[in-house]
């Protein structure tokens, strides 16, 4: 008689991404908690974020629409891509970003959630059709209001992930990049 096989188990992350994956899923629980308290719990269950850990963010993720290495958000099912070894690239090339800074990025994506319920997806459709050669422009304030919104749970976290001293570090960070657009 043999005995049944164990069921599968996928290998386990190395450690730098497993403490990513941890850093990143605290940040996320934190941050959807945040904006229900804000928004209220029912527009958080009625649109339920989700997170989904990926080798390598691809369009087919979401259907076509959106092509980027880092995470992505997917309005058409409310889900945030991330790739965990991009994320590790970019804690390696961006000195300074750290966790912090990570768990922002991510934030920032979980804020265009927040944008699709509110209504801001449709209203920045309706803007780029009515002023047509503004849509860069547009498209700009669209991720600046993504990142104010990611600061808006950084502030609100009573979790300690964005603690103030590295509120502080990114705030620095901040300062030393040129703005883009």
């Amino acid at each position: 008689i043999e005995a049944p096989l164990p069921p599968y188990q996928p290998p386990a992350d190395p450690p730098d991404i497993a403490r990513l994956r941890v850093a990143i899923n605290l940040a996320w629980n934190d941050a959807t908690r945040v904006w229900a308290e804000l928004l209220g719990n029912e527009i958080i269950e009625a649109y339920q974020p989700r997170i989904t850990f990926v080798p390598k963010v691809k369009a087919t993720h979401c259907y076509g629409l959106y092509v980027s290495a880092g995470p992505v958000y997917c309005s058409a099912n409310n889900t945030v891509f991330v790739s965990l070894e991009e994320m590790q690239r970019l804690e390696r090339t961006l000195p300074g970003f750290g966790e912090g800074g990570l768990t922002l990025l991510v934030a920032h994506e979980l804020g265009h959630h927040v944008q699709k319920v509110s209504g801001r997806f449709g209203l920045l459709s309706a803007l780029m059709r009515s002023k047509a050669g503004d849509e860069r422009e547009l498209a700009k304030r669209f991720e600046l209001e993504a990142d104010c919104l990611a600061g808006l749970w950084a502030g609100h976290s009573r979790s300690g992930i964005v603690a103030p001293g590295a509120r502080a570090r990114l705030a620095a960070f901040a300062r030393q990049r040129p703005a883009s657009g």
